[in-house]
């Protein structure tokens, strides 16, 4: 019977194969990406603000 140093040595050795091939295929992903990032903005609705709450010029605001 395997000690538990054994089980505990094979359990992390396989977490870390995993984690490094996991590693591996997001790096190689990322490598054989092509970005081409576009964007198109359309203004649908526009409502202006209320006039009384529109700011008033300093000339004016002086009366």
């Amino acid at each position: 019977m395997h000690s538990f140093g054994y089980r505990f040595n094979a359990l992390l050795t396989f977490a870390v194969t995993i984690l490094a091939l996991m590693c591996a295929i997001a790096s190689l992903s990322d490598n054989l990406n092509t970005p081409s990032p576009s964007a198109e903005i359309q203004v649908l609705i526009y409502t202006h603000m209320p006039i009384e709450y529109q700011l008033v010029p300093e000339a004016a605001a002086g009366e």
